[in-house]
């Protein structure tokens, strides 16, 4: 593969996540939980060894905007230990060329189980997998290209919100342990996605939460709190970086921030009391400026 295509089909996903199954469940199963979203039509796997890593038994729809969605059943683990050491060489691949997700990293999942604050006992439900579904979001634009992450503001807020609502369907699902959206190395628990599930305003403040991960580093000399966001990509933006001041509270105000902050970019609102930096892709995370936050 060329570099040129290798780095078209790289962004071909609008948004990619995963529900985590103690094993896996049937197709049929899952028809009958998105019954309500379809209709769906069935896919064949890919075939050949390693053909899970393309598509497995799937399930595809087309909305009326022409959001294409495939959902597929994979009978095996995310092919990645929690150290970060990839299970399987071809994933590995697969996973530098987007097949689990435009912004997914090796040792995403790893990653994403350190600091998961919307799922107790991440470490025991990521151990306890030995299946996941997949589902992947895209859109072609009116040269027949993959839009990704440059389809219009309001399309990539449909996707995520359209994803989400696909996965707290699926995490009622019997054996389902977590929703992972890699990109934003976020883990979180079914009863999380069915809040979001119900929440209804979707349209003016996307479920973020379940897609963009915070991450926390305490300087302790400093006593300072340096919060940063992680997969902004998802939605067409950069992420975001502050500190603020380090006390018991300071946490989860912090988050809350963080979340107002990345809404604030999706409407396009300035940056409030400049306490926002900028991350630019590829580049060292720098710079300190102090927040409200706490």
């Amino acid at each position: 593969m060329t570099a040129r295509s290798s780095e078209k089909l790289r962004y071909r996903y609008m948004h990619t996540a995963f529900v985590l199954f103690e094993r896996a469940p049937k197709r049929s199963s899952l028809s009958d939980a998105l019954d309500d979203i379809g209709p769906w039509s069935r896919e064949t796997p890919v075939t050949g060894e390693a053909g899970w890593i393309h598509r497995s038994r799937a399930l595809s729809t087309t909305t009326p905007d022409g959001i294409r969605i495939v959902v597929d059943v994979v009978d095996r683990p995310y092919p990645e230990s929690l150290d970060g050491r990839s299970t399987d060489a071809d994933a590995l691949d697969a996973i530098g060329s987007g097949e689990f997700g435009n912004h997914t990293m090796p040792g995403s999942l790893g990653r994403a189980s350190l600091q998961a604050d919307l799922l107790p006992d991440a470490h025991h439900a990521v151990g306890a997998h030995r299946a996941f579904v997949r589902l992947r979001t895209s859109k072609l634009g009116p040269d027949g290209q993959f839009l990704g992450e440059d389809a219009p503001r309001n399309i990539l807020v449909r996707s995520m919100a359209l994803a989400t609502g696909i996965g707290a369907r699926l995490t009622r699902i019997p054996g389902a342990l977590a929703w992972f959206a890699p990109g934003g190395e976020v883990l979180a628990s079914p009863a999380t996605l069915g809040v979001l599930d119900g929440r209804g305003d979707w349209i003016d403040r996307p479920p973020i939460e379940v897609w963009l991960g915070v991450r926390r580093c305490t300087d302790y000399l400093d006593g300072l709190l340096e919060v940063e966001s992680v997969g902004a990509g998802q939605l067409g933006l950069g992420d975001v970086t502050f500190c603020t001041d380090l006390c018991p509270a300071t946490w989860l105000t912090a988050r809350v921030d963080t979340y107002d902050l990345i809404f604030d970019e999706i409407v396009a609102v300035s940056p409030r009391d400049g306490n926002v930096v900028p991350m630019p892709a590829k580049a060292p995370r720098a710079g300190r400026m102090h927040s409200t936050a706490g």
